[in-house]
Parts: structure tokens; C-alpha cells; sequence
């Protein structure tokens, strides 16, 4: 028999776990918390908690280089790459540590680790498990955009998860895309004495803020020895003996041992089944035209921010 909720949150992310706890009653009303990863989303498992934590790191590394402006004797930091991953790791571990237990004891079931698919407006699957809902909330984000650049896929790259998984640094790294998560990257890596060419194919990095944010950042990624090359449009990617060769509109190449892939994220509509629920949504997101349901308790009121994990 089709199993029936009330609600149905996919993604135990942020706007998740805030939603499941906000609504959720002890049980009476029946909520399934569906999270295909990890808790947390992308912020806490490979995004600002972890690379906050390396910022960090990176910053003390960079004060020791620069110790004589303050008076003090400049020395080149010592470092154990495994051992500055391993404390974001740890800072990461810490903000996970609960799990799917708070949900579980808030009346909340929890289907992990499980993708769900829409087959209709009030429908969905769940690892092969037709159920009913009388509301789906989507809170499940998004993935990181892979441009279909000849030669990617073959020659392999890092997104801004793997980069958080190496055991190594690499010597030579180009980031695509001068965004913040690119720029982010290219500093902290370039902190720990990677050599660091960005690649934007816009005029400017930063694209989306004032030219004055870009330019600012530019002059400091200069400062630390970190090559920025705007307009270059990433045409080809090879494999060139251990490394990676990138070739350039306009016959220019650049040879690194890493390519980190960062010009944006995307919404997967296609493995959610959006189109199955009459959602209307692009690679950007959730547009206008789905419906808007009606709300689970109508009489309640407050935001319900005093309950968490």
C-alpha cells in the first residue's frame, strides 16, 4: 500500500533541518526527512565550515611570510598538509555530530541515505518506494556546474568537494572561474605555496559584484603571486604527462598539475522529476508557475527557531 504524508522535506541541508523542526510535532503530523548525502548541506560538509577553517590556517601561514612589517622576524612556514586538512575536518565532524538523532526524536522519520524523484504533483519515489504527500518541500540545493569543455570529463578535475579531499597539495593549479568559491580556493591553496593561476572569461573577477570589489581583489592576489587571467575563455582540456594541459581562446595554453573546476552551481531538475510535478525551473532554479501549497498548520504561529540539532 502507497505510504501517505503530510509533508515530505527532501534535503537535510539548512533550509531542511530548519523546516523538519519547525514543523515537526512529536509526531502528529506525519513528516519523512529524505537526505540522499549528508546532513548539513553544503556548507557545513564542503563549504564555509571547512574552508573558514583553512582560511584560517592560510591567514597564519601568510602572517609568518609577512612578520617584518609588524617587527617581527619573517620566517616561511612549516606545515603538514594532512594535519591543516585534518583540523577542517575535525571542525566539520564537530558541527555534524548529531546526525539524523534530533530529527527522530522530534517525531520526524528519516529516510538516509535515499534520493527521491517527483512523479506527480502529490507523488514521489523513494528508493523505489511510491509514496503520497500532501506538500513536498524541496530543499536539496545545488551541484556544482561542470561547463562541457572538450576533454574535462577524460582528464579529470576538482570541484570545491575534492579539493576539500586531497592528500596532497599539487604544485601547479588553475581555478576556473573568478567567483567567490574560486577565489576563495586559489588564495587558500596559493597560502600554502601552490602556484596559482585563476582563469576567468569574464573582463573582471568577481563578476557578479561592483568592478571596485574585483579590481580590489586583484591587487591582493597580485601581491601574493597569484596569476589572474581575465577574459580567457577555457577552450580544451588535455592530459599532458602527470599534469593538465588548458587550452585558451586564442591559442595561448597554460600547464598545471590540477584543475579546479568553480564557475558556479546548478539546479538538477532532470534527477528530481520537477518536470513530472509541473515544477517550472532552469539549471538556476525553481522559477514561477509551480503551485503554491497550503500550509500544514494554518493556526500556528512563531517560526519554531527554538528547536534544533
Amino acid at each position: 500500500m502507497r505510504r501517505a504524508y503530510d509533508l515530505v522535506i527532501i534535503g537535510a541541508g539548512a533550509a531542511g533541518s530548519e523546516a523538519a523542526f519547525a514543523v515537526a510535532d512529536g509526531g502528529k503530523t506525519s513528516i519523512l526527512l529524505v537526505e540522499a548525502n549528508h546532513f548539513g548541506g553544503t556548507c557545513t560538509n564542503h563549504g564555509c565550515v571547512p574552508t573558514k577553517a583553512l582560511v584560517k590556517a592560510g591567514k597564519v601561514a601568510q602572517a609568518m611570510r609577512t612578520a617584518a612589517k609588524y617587527g617581527l622576524e619573517a620566517v616561511e612556514p612549516r606545515f603538514d598538509w594532512s594535519k591543516v586538512i585534518g583540523r577542517a575536518d575535525e571542525v566539520r565532524d564537530h558541527m555534524l555530530r548529531h546526525g539524523p538523532e534530533p530529527f527522530r526524536e522530534a517525531g520526524v522519520e528519516v529516510a538516509y541515505p535515499s534520493r527521491a524523484r517527483l512523479l506527480g504533483e502529490h507523488r514521489l519515489q523513494v528508493d523505489g518506494r511510491e509514496l503520497e504527500a500532501r506538500a513536498v518541500l524541496l530543499a536539496c540545493g545545488l551541484e556544482p556546474l561542470i561547463p562541457p569543455i572538450p576533454g574535462l570529463e577524460e582528464s579529470g578535475y576538482l570541484d570545491n568537494q575534492t579539493a576539500l579531499e586531497l592528500e596532497a597539495l599539487p604544485r601547479r593549479l588553475a581555478v576556473l572561474g573568478a567567483g567567490p568559491i574560486g577565489s576563495e580556493f586559489a588564495q587558500i591553496f596559493a597560502r600554502f605555496g601552490v602556484e596559482v593561476t585563476v582563469l576567468e572569461a569574464g573582463e573582471r573577477m568577481l563578476p557578479p559584484e561592483e568592478p571596485e570589489s574585483g579590481e580590489a581583489l586583484r591587487q591582493a592576489f597580485g601581491a601574493e603571486g597569484i596569476t589572474v587571467r581575465t577574459a580567457a575563455k577555457l577552450e580544451r582540456v588535455s592530459l599532458s604527462g602527470a599534469g593538465r594541459r588548458l587550452e585558451l581562446a586564442g591559442g595561448s595554453a597554460v600547464e598545471v598539475d590540477s584543475l579546479l573546476v568553480a564557475v558556479g552551481r546548478e539546479l538538477q531538475g532532470d534527477a528530481l522529476g520537477l518536470d513530472a510535478a509541473g515544477v517550472e525551473w532552469t539549471p538556476k532554479g525553481v522559477g514561477g508557475g509551480h503551485r503554491r501549497w497550503p500550509p500544514l498548520h494554518p493556526h500556528r504561529h512563531g517560526n519554531g527557531r527554538n528547536r534544533g540539532p
